[in-house]
């Protein structure tokens, strides 16, 4: 037991516990750096994934509206020759009716969401008719 004690003894006893002022504010300054560049990540994934879901969107109004223009009759309203706006929640869908010949139009259909667009032409023919089955 006293070999004991004369061991223990022998330990040198530290005079410093914990960290310092200066190492506490470095470690901090590290975990502030790392908080600040995953909260850019983050912010940057959810900037993305909402332009994404605008573009998705964007891209269904307009096969909507292709399809809803070749279903409609030659001579309908919505394909008389002009420009033709229309608004739905927050989408501008517009289509430009030209005349080429008296058989054949082109129609410019353009649906945008702010700064966000889709543009494309579409030919509608009086002869060609879709079949129904």
């Amino acid at each position: 037991m006293i070999k004991q004690n004369t061991l223990i003894s022998n330990v040198p006893k530290k005079t410093e516990r914990g960290f310092t002022l200066i190492e506490t504010l470095f470690s901090l300054l590290l975990v502030f750096i790392a908080l600040i560049f995953i909260s850019k990540t983050l912010i940057f994934s959810i900037y993305a994934n909402r332009n994404s879901l605008i573009r998705f969107k964007i891209v269904q109004k307009y096969e909507y509206y292709k399809y809803y223009l070749y279903s409609r009759p030659f001579d309908s309203n919505e394909l008389k020759k002009g420009d033709h706006p229309k608004y739905e929640n927050k989408f501008k869908i517009n289509w430009i009716v030209k005349n080429i010949t008296t058989s054949l139009k082109k129609i410019t259909l353009k649906i945008s969401y702010k700064d966000l667009m889709k543009q494309n032409f579409i030919y509608k023919s009086k002869f060609i008719k879709e079949i129904k089955k």
